[in-house]
């Protein structure tokens, strides 16, 4: 951890997720990669506009070696959102319902019905929504509400 920080340092990058490549040789430790990273499901792009920031104008603004502009970063649309991934047990995907709920902003689902899921990778998401609420309160019950709602019927292969 330390040695990819001090790489990312060593290029200009000073904040947000990172990620590095490295590999063992007879001669140590070697750094193969080092970048900035979007993490989470590729959705989650969904989130900078709701939230107000633009961190790929600053990955770009990094990149092509300008001084980057950091209020970019700052949240500027005084709401809270949030990306919420589902996952499920391994087995055959018979349903997915997405429930319709003013907050929802957007949804995504991964599987098509009868389709094989999560049978290599227990980290497969079935389906994502993104919620958008004017305070932290709301967000927390809005998603408490999504989660008993949303339907998701999953076939045990086992």
């Amino acid at each position: 951890r330390i040695l990819v920080e001090k790489a990312a340092k060593s290029i200009g990058i000073d904040w947000g997720p990172i990620g590095g490549d490295l590999i063992l040789t007879k001669e140590g430790l070697k750094i193969i990669e080092i970048s900035p990273r979007l993490h989470g499901p590729n959705g989650t792009l969904w989130l900078f506009p709701l939230i107000g920031i633009e961190p790929l104008l600053f990955l770009a603004q990094i990149v092509c070696n300008e001084s980057p502009q950091r209020d970019i970063l700052e949240l500027k649309s005084g709401k809270f959102s949030l990306c919420k991934v589902f996952t499920g047990k391994p087995g055959i995907v018979k349903k997915i319902e997405i429930p319709k709920h003013k907050h929802i902003v957007g949804s995504n689902i991964y599987f098509k019905m009868n389709q094989n899921y999560n049978l290599e990778s227990p980290y497969t998401g079935l389906a994502t929504v993104f919620l958008q609420t004017n305070s932290l309160d709301e967000i927390k019950n809005t998603l408490k509400e999504i989660e008993k709602e949303i339907k998701i019927e999953i076939e045990d292969v086992t």
